[in-house]
C-alpha cells in the first residue's frame, strides 16, 4: 500500500521527502529488509511481490534522487539510502523470475550499477551484512534474457567506460583479500559479479577484465582462497573459493586463449588445483565441483601443444613439487583427471626437449620441387623478398620462380608478414608442426587401417592425414586430398592466410606422389586454428623405426626467420633420412 506507484512524488525535492507519505515509504523498504528470511525460491508470496516491484522501484528512483544525488546530504544519510535500496532489491532477487523481471524493467540496471559504483564508499558493511549491491546486480545479470544487451546498459551507466567498472571491481576483490579476509561475503560477491560482467566473450567488459590483468589477480585470489579454507575449514571461504575458479574456467579461452593459460600457470593455478583437490567432496554444489575439474579435464589438455603453455606448465609443476598437495591428490575425486593432465604435459615437455637439444643439427630441403635436396640450412640461399623459402642453387630459385608457383606465394609470404597481428610465436609455430609429424609417425598404423576401411583405392598420398588437437584427447583421421582445398573453414583466418593455404594445397595437387599433407587444428581461444604442414612423399613408405629419434631436426629457433615453417619445417626430416640412406649407400 505504501509502495504504490502512484504515491511516488512527481518531483524528488527535499519538502517531499519530509511529507508522511514517503517517510511510510521509507518505512516499508525497512520492512522488506527486514523480512528477507521469509522470501525463498519458489515463493508463495512471488505474484504480489512483481506487483508490487513498479512500485518499489518508482520509489527507489525517488529516493535515490533526493538522498543521494542531491548536493548537501549528509554522508551518513547517503551512505544508509544506498545500502537500504541495495538491499530492498538483493531481498527481491532471492527470486529468480522477480530477478528476471526487474533487470528487464528499464532504468532497474543503471541505477543499480550507479549504486555498486558507490557501494565501495559505504564504511560499514552492509544494514544485513551483505555487499547488497554488488550481488544485486549479480543476481540480475544472471536472469537477464538479453544478456548482451544487458551488459552494454552497465556499460553506458559508467559512460561507455567498460575499463572503469573493471577497475571497481578488481578493486573491491583486492580490498576484500588484503583486509576482511575471505571469510567475509565481499569477495564472493566481487568475483560472482565479475563473472556475471564477463560471460560474453567478445564484450567490451571482458576486454576490459582481462586488460586489468583479472586471470593473474584471481588465479592468486583461487590459491589464497584454498590455503585459507585448508587452514580455517571457514564455509564463509567457499563462494570466494567456487567464485575465483569459475572466473578463470569462463575466461580462460578468451581472444587467443593460450595467453591466458600462460599467464594462469603462471600465477598459481595448478597449486591451487591441488590444494583445493581434498576439499571436493566438502563443496555444497556439484556443478561447481564439475567446473574445477572441467579445468583441468577439458581446456587446460587442448593448450599442450604450444611450446609457451608446455614449458609454464612444466614451470608450475617444479613448483609444487615439494607441495604436499601432490601427493594427496591421488586421494581425491581429482585423481583421473590430475594424472591424464600431468601425463600429457609430461609427454609434450619431453618432446620440446628433445626438439631444443638437437635445434642446432637444422637440416632443410630446397624449396624447388624439382629438387627437394637436403643440406644444413647454411647451405642454401635464401629469397630476398618473403625471406623464407630456400633454395640449393641461382637455378632451383628461378625454376621455383617461373614453374613452381612462387611467384605468387611469395607475395602472399609478404603480404601476411606485413599485414598480420598474431600473438602466435615463431617456436610455437614450430612446435605445432613437430608435434604433428611425431603424432603422425607414431600412428602410421591407425592411418593406414583407416585408409584401407574408407578409402581403399587411394594411395596415402592423395589423403590428407588430419590430427584434431582441439579436445582433451587428440582425435586422428584422413580426408582426400582432391577437393581439399573446399573443405577449409575460415575460422577467423584472413584472406591472405586462406590463399596460402590454398597455394599449398594446390602445390601438393599438382606434384602428384611428391609430397603428403597434414593438417591439425589448434585450440585458439574462441576457435580453432588449422596448421598444414607438408611433407616428403616417401614417409608413407618408410618402417616406423625409421622415423624414431630424428624429430630434433626439424626445430629451428632462428631469431631472424617467419613463421614460414608450415611450408618447410614438416618435410624436412624425410630429405633427412633420404640424404643419409643416399651417404650410407655410396660408402
Amino acid at each position: 500500500m505504501h509502495l504504490k506507484p502512484e504515491r511516488t512524488p512527481t518531483e524528488a525535492t527535499v519538502p517531499n521527502r519530509l511529507t508522511p507519505v514517503a517517510e511510510m515509504a521509507f518505512l516499508a523498504l525497512m520492512g522488506i529488509v527486514k523480512a528477507a528470511h521469509l522470501l525463498h525460491d519458489p515463493s508463495p508470496h512471488s505474484d504480489a511481490i512483481i506487483r508490487a516491484w513498479p512500485g518499489v522501484f518508482k520509489w527507489s528512483v525517488f529516493f535515490f534522487s533526493v538522498d543521494i544525488q542531491r548536493p548537501g546530504v549528509e554522508q551518513d544519510a547517503k551512505f544508509f539510502m544506498q545500502d537500504l535500496i541495495a538491499a530492498t532489491w538483493f531481498t527481491f532477487t532471492r527470486v529468480d523470475r522477480i530477478a528476471a523481471i526487474m533487470a528487464e524493467t528499464p532504468g532497474a540496471i543503471e541505477l543499480m550499477t550507479e549504486l555498486f559504483f558507490l557501494e565501495g564508499s559505504i564504511p560499514q558493511m552492509s544494514i544485513v551484512n551483505h555487499p547488497n549491491a554488488a550481488a544485486t546486480l549479480d543476481s540480475m545479470l544472471h536472469e537477464a534474457e538479453d544478456v548482451w544487451g544487458t551488459l552494454d546498459r552497465v556499460v553506458a551507466t559508467a559512460n561507455g567506460d567498460a575499463e572503469r567498472i573493471a577497475r571497481v571491481a578488481l578493486s573491491r576483490l583486492r580490498t576484500a583479500v588484503n583486509g576482511p579476509g575471505f571469510e567475509t561475503p565481499i569477495g564472493g560477491a566481487a568475483l560472482n559479479l565479475m563473472c556475471r560482467l564477463c560471460r560474453r566473450r567478445g564484450h567490451p567488459l571482458l576486454y576490459a577484465f582481462l586488460h586489468h590483468n583479472a586471470i593473474a589477480t584471481v588465479t592468486k585470489v583461487a590459491a589464497s582462497a584454498a590455503r585459507s579454507y585448508m587452514k580455517t575449514g571457514n564455509d564463509g571461504v567457499i563462494p570466494a573459493l567456487v567464485g575465483s575458479f569459475g572466473f578463470v574456467a569462463n575466461c580462460l579461452e578468451s581472444t587467443d586463449g593460450f595467453t591466458w593459460v600462460t599467464i594462469a600457470m603462471q600465477s598459481g593455478l595448478i597449486q591451487a588445483f591441488l590444494e583445493v583437490s581434498i576439499l571436493l567432496p566438502t563443496l555444497p554444489v556439484e556443478c561447481d565441483r564439475d567446473m574445477i575439474l572441467a579445468i583441468f579435464k577439458v581446456i587446460l589438455p587442448r593448450y599442450l601443444i604450444y611450446r609457451s603453455v608446455i614449458q609454464a606448465v612444466d614451470g608450475a609443476m617444479q613448483k609444487v613439487e615439494s607441495n604436499p598437495a601432490s601427493k594427496w591428490v591421488s586421494q581425491t575425486p581429482a585423481k583421473d583427471v590430475w594424472h591424464n593432465f600431468k601425463r600429457v604435459a609430461f609427454e609434450r615437455r619431453a618432446l620440446v626437449a628433445n626438439l631444443t637439444d638437437t635445434k642446432h643439427k637444422a637440416i632443410t630441403s630446397c624449396d624447388n620441387s624439382k629438387c627437394q635436396k637436403a643440406d644444413f640450412r647454411s647451405n642454401f640461399r635464401k629469397c630476398s623478398s618473403c625471406y623464407t623459402s630456400l633454395y640449393c642453387s641461382k637455378e632451383c630459385q628461378t625454376i621455383a620462380w617461373k614453374e613452381g608457383g612462387h611467384k605468387i606465394t611469395c607475395k602472399l609470404k609478404v603480404q601476411e608478414r606485413l599485414g598480420k597481428n598474431q600473438s602466435v610465436s615463431k617456436n610455437d609455430i614450430a612446435f605445432f608442426h613437430s608435434a604433428t609429424i611425431r603424432d603422425i609417425s607414431y600412428n602410421v598404423p591407425l592411418y593406414k587401417e583407416l585408409a584401407e576401411k574408407e578409402y581403399p583405392d587411394t594411395p596415402m598420398t592423395k589423403l590428407v592425414a588430419c590430427i584434431d588437437y582441439d579436445r582433451p584427447e587428440p582425435r586422428y583421421f584422413l580426408q582426400p586430398l582432391a577437393g581439399f582445398e573446399n573443405k577449409q573453414p575460415s575460422l577467423g583466418s584472413s584472406n591472405n592466410a586462406v590463399a596460402r593455404n590454398e597455394a599449398l594445397i594446390e602445390r601438393v595437387q599438382t606434384n602428384e606422389g611428391r609430397y603428403s599433407l597434414f593438417q591439425s587444428s589448434i585450440a585458439y581461444g574462441e576457435t580453432s586454428r588449422l596448421v598444414l604442414s607438408m611433407v616428403n612423399g616417401e614417409f608413407w613408405k618408410m618402417e616406423p623405426q625409421m622415423l624414431d629419434g630424428i624429430w630434433g631436426e626439424t626445430w629451428k629457433e632462428d631469431e631472424e626467420e617467419g613463421p614460414e615453417l608450415d611450408i618447410t619445417t614438416a618435410r624436412v626430416i624425410f630429405n633427412e633420412y633420404l640424404r643419409r640412406s643416399e651417404d650410407e649407400g655410396a660408402q
